[in-house]
């Protein structure tokens, strides 16, 4: 017979409530039974209701949760968001329009400014002088007579290097280089259709294992020319039980380490190669933890690659199987030698090497000699001459002064230009005020220079190619080497002394057989620059005349518009200001809150200490041990229950006595002596 035990009064009452809830909750899901079963029909289209209903939420929730990509990660595979550093910039289009209604100023729509445009561009006002005439009738005969003197050294110097240079087989195909079919997948997709002259020549060399010294201009094709053949000796030797880089490139700027970077994306798409970014600008600890896990190829800037060299045990250049030097010439420009022979240094000797170059300067010759190995030479354009269907303009003016200078630069890009244009100017804080200035006359502009964030170039990079832009503001050292898209006319607000850096510059456009146009500004101060190309240039050059009136009423204009730029650039500077202020009072915040918080927890353990110091003196002056003194305070307290004070008792007198507790002795065993004998010691 079992006894129930009786419950608290307390415990009833809620296992009653439990009960009275169970049935209601058990009548409740019986009435929703009965009424699936009296209206069945009903049962099937409400729970696809519901499921459509909670997947639709889920979509606005995703929607929401992921926000939309920004343009330059389109076409990478979201690789190269990583690396960005995305920076919070000062909303100056704000005010910009805060500033214009402020003041009533009135700028130019859009589509009036391309009316305008195309009308002055049908009035023909282009003039060629008849010595301009001459010269090209002299240049004919000259290249009829096949004079054997060229235009300068340097260029005979490049032609006598690559005398014995490779014959280029224009009949190659991609097909028939047998490269792989995840390659071949990727040519496809990207709409590769023939080799272009230095993949042509590059690619079955490179794939042979040969050492390749190439002169070839930006835009010629020569990135997939190196990046083909190294994915594919990558994919032939297979994947390796430890990760290693084996791939380097090496690259002049961030900007085209960038673009090589998509490029082998888009390449590696189809196959599982990984590729690294290590270029400045960009974050340092993404860098680091993707240079732990060994990409098979990195990409990199000779400053950053060497930063990381120094700082990372783990990343060396020992398994480095293909070493390539892109813009060779422009890297060394940049005094790049040293750490150029540092990064050769430290690749292991048995490998190939592929170098690029536009010129072949002393400092190219030099790395040549001691990077490569019997190499076979390429050549396939020097860069020394503008593109034949690029047409070349320039413009007079009286003086040289920014004013004169911006006034006809808004003239050119509202009433003459009505497509994409990049202009050069000397200085990133010109870049940035007449991107003020253009923007209040109500031009689509952008900015690409140095002060500006790595994100702010490559989105607005890629607003010029997509065309949400008109006109990119660039200087000479951030457009350096990029191969930018959709680029219809340069304009070069000063022109420079040195006939390569025009070339270069005015290189941006006519690209891969299309047609361009190249406009400079020249003062008379400037006009023996422009002696000097003409001299150079084997295409005629036309003066474009421009209506003086309209020049001049817009520099009347830009008196006011400089002020208000003035106030908007003072705004920003503010702005600026009061950020970096904010910063460094909040890094300052941090320190002093880690600071009191270290002080704090230092006094914990202070205390700590000294409690336990003072504890252990404590029990050492009762003759117990810590445990047991704190068992005899536990027993002084009133903090535990009688049976709880029995046990510690009985533990206590146990530790004081081991016999206590133990069954009593039958006569004559030893233990009863030792009892005894314990009793008498203790009384």
């Amino acid at each position: 017979m079992t006894v129930k035990r009786k419950q608290p009064e307390a415990v009833e009452e809620s296992s009653t409530q439990a009960q009275t809830k169970r049935a209601k909750k058990d009548s409740f899901f019986e009435e929703l039974i009965e009424e699936d079963r009296a209206h069945p029909e009903l049962l099937k289209p409400q729970r696809k209701k519901n499921k459509n209903k909670n997947r639709k939420l889920k979509n606005q929730l995703a929607a929401i949760q992921m926000p939309t990509e920004p343009e330059w990660v389109k076409g990478s595979g979201h690789h190269l968001q990583k690396y960005i550093k995305i920076k919070e910039l000062v909303d100056i289009e704000s005010l910009i329009q805060k500033y214009l209604s402020e003041n009533k100023i009135d700028i130019i729509d859009g589509e009036i400014a391309e009316k305008r445009a195309a009308a002055y561009i049908n009035e023909g006002a282009l003039k060629v002088k008849s010595s301009e005439l001459l010269r090209l009738e002299r240049l004919k005969i000259i290249k009829e007579e096949k004079a054997t003197k060229t235009r300068n050294t340097e260029q005979e110097e490049l032609e006598e290097y690559f005398k014995d240079s490779l014959h280029i087989d224009m009949t190659k195909t991609f097909e028939s280089m047998n490269l792989d079919k995840k390659l071949m997948r990727a040519i496809t997709e990207l709409d590769y259709k023939t080799p272009t002259p230095i993949q042509a020549a590059c690619i079955p060399v490179a794939l042979a294992g040969k050492d390749i010294c190439g002169c070839a201009a930006t835009g010629t094709g020569k990135t997939a020319a190196y990046l083909l053949p190294s994915m594919y000796r990558l994919l032939l030797s297979g994947k390796l039980s430890t990760p290693q880089t084996r791939v380097l490139v090496i690259v002049p700027t961030r900007e085209l380490g960038v673009q090589v970077f998509q490029v082998g994306q888009s390449l590696a798409k189809f196959s599982k190669l990984t590729i690294g970014l290590v270029v400045g600008g960009m974050s340092t600890k993404t860098q680091e933890t993707e240079i732990r896990k060994n990409p098979d190829i990195i990409i990199a800037t000779p400053g950053r690659l060497l930063s990381h060299l120094k700082n990372l045990d783990v990343f060396t250049l020992e398994h480095i199987q293909v070493l390539i030097l892109d813009e060779a010439d422009r890297i060394l420009d940049d005094y790049f030698e040293e750490q150029m022979s540092d990064i050769i240094g430290r690749c292991r000797t048995s490998r190939q090497t592929l170098l690029f170059s536009a010129t072949m300067t002393t400092e190219v010759k030099r790395v040549a000699t001691a990077a490569l190995n019997e190499p076979i030479k390429v050549f396939v354009n020097s860069n020394t001459d503008v593109a034949q269907g690029l047409r070349q303009e320039y413009v007079i003016m009286k003086d040289g002064k920014t004013e004169t200078r911006n006034a006809t630069l808004i003239f050119l890009l509202i009433h003459v230009f009505n497509n994409n244009t990049i202009v050069f100017l000397p200085t990133k804080i010109l870049c940035h005020r007449l991107y003020v200035i253009l923007r209040m006359c109500g031009l689509q502009v952008g900015e690409l220079h140095g002060k500006l964030p790595q994100s702010a170039r490559l989105q607005n990079l890629a607003k010029f190619a997509k065309g949400d832009l008109r006109v990119l503001l660039a200087t000479d050292l951030a457009a350096r080497g990029l191969d930018i898209r959709g680029v219809d006319n340069v304009i070069n607000y000063q022109l420079n002394q040195s006939y390569e850096m025009y070339v270069h510059r005015v290189g941006r456009t006519a690209r891969a057989g299309r047609e361009g146009l190249a406009l400079s500004m020249v003062p008379d101060k400037e006009y023996k620059n422009l002696k000097m190309i003409k001299k150079m240039s084997k295409t005629v050059m036309y003066e474009r005349r421009l209506d003086k009136g309209l020049v001049d009423a817009w520099k009347n204009k830009l008196e006011k518009l400089n002020d208000v730029c003035d106030q908007i650039l003072e705004m920003e500077k503010e702005t600026l200001k009061s950020r970096v202020e904010a910063g460094i009072k909040g890094q300052i915040k941090n320190l002093v809150v880690k600071n009191e918080n270290k002080i704090k927890q230092e006094e914990k353990i202070n205390v700590k200490t000294k409690e336990k110091s003072q504890l252990k003196e404590a029990a050492k002056a009762e003759g117990m041990t810590v445990k047991e003194f704190l068992q005899m305070k536990r027993l002084e307290s009133n903090a535990v229950s009688n049976s709880q004070k029995k046990r510690v008792q009985r533990f206590l007198e146990r530790r004081q006595n081991p016999l206590f507790g133990i069954a009593k002795p039958t006569a004559g065993d030893p233990r009863e002596i030792q009892t005894i004998s314990l009793r008498n010691e203790r009384d």
